[in-house]
């Protein structure tokens, strides 16, 4: 399997060990979005609140 970043940065020990765990690094930070959505719309309440702040 190759990774177009690997052609770029070359395969070390440190790109090799950020490949293997990038996929978890993608699951945070859509989780991070999700529960930061999340959090808005509970502290907005409604939808013309929201965009009230557009």
């Amino acid at each position: 399997m190759g990774f177009p970043q690997a052609d770029i940065l070359g395969r070390n020990r440190f790109t090799q060990g950020w490949f293997e765990i990038r996929r978890y690094h993608g699951i945070a930070a859509f989780a991070y979005a999700a529960l930061h959505l999340a959090f808005y719309i509970i502290d907005m309440r409604t939808l013309s609140a929201m965009s009230d702040e557009l």
